[in-house]
């Protein structure tokens, strides 16, 4: 059975794989031994240009998957609470078409991230340590746009409410109503002596799934 939560549990699985991939870079240099010195981990400009993007895009992805358990949850809210229109809305066409605007909007989301920090060199570890070795040392700190304060606003603002509140919101009144849909479906088949019919397993698996994705995004 073809359903259009499969295509948000697919987005899901890419994005939530996303942040896992591209955070491997930036763990690496904490996957050394604590003896070996700071100046001599690989920390070179392009290493550094890399770790910068790959944790916006890191950064990003977590993003995702917090709109895609909204998706999903909105899904699932039309389908059980709306049923007359869920098979016009809870579609696989529609929700490949929501998950597609979720990753454009993440692009846009991502780009003002990969400029937020530049590669610094450290001159003073240079001097001290390397200059013999003919080797630079590299951290990033905040570039000229990430020390905006202009952009630190908007950028504090966007993730207050477009990635806190606003999405926390949502899915907390919807799967109330989700669950009391299905209490009041279990207490009516109990006044009538009608066993609950055999889509009630899958819903309430779809539920529980739901729950376990948003609690495990709450602590991403």
């Amino acid at each position: 059975m073809r359903l259009s939560t499969y295509v948000y549990l697919a987005g899901l699985c890419l994005s939530d794989f996303t942040t896992c991939l591209f955070l491997i870079p930036d763990y690496i240099l904490y996957a050394y031994p604590i003896n070996i010195p700071d100046y001599d981990l690989p920390r070179t400009y392009r290493y550094t240009q890399i770790i910068i993007i790959t944790g916006a895009i890191s950064t990003t992805a977590r993003v995702l998957s917090v709109w895609l358990c909204v998706a999903f949850t909105i899904d699932r809210w039309i389908m059980i609470c709306r049923p007359f229109d869920g098979p016009h809305y809870c579609t696989m066409k529609t929700a490949r078409r929501v998950t597609f605007i979720i990753y454009i909007i993440g692009l846009f989301y991502a780009l003002p991230l990969m400029f937020e920090y530049e590669a610094h060199e450290e001159n003073v570890l240079n001097e001290l340590f390397l200059k013999k070795q003919n080797k630079k040392f590299y951290r990033y700190k905040l570039s000229k746009l990430g020390k905006n304060s202009i952009f630190r606003w908007i950028y504090v603002l966007i993730n207050a409410i477009a990635v806190y509140l606003i999405p926390l919101t949502i899915i907390i009144i919807l799967n109330r109503k989700l669950l009391l849909s299905i209490r009041l479906l279990e207490r009516r088949s109990a006044e009538y002596n009608a066993p609950l019919p055999t889509k009630q397993g899958i819903i309430k698996n779809f539920l529980f799934i739901l729950n376990s994705i948003d609690f495990i995004q709450s602590f991403n």
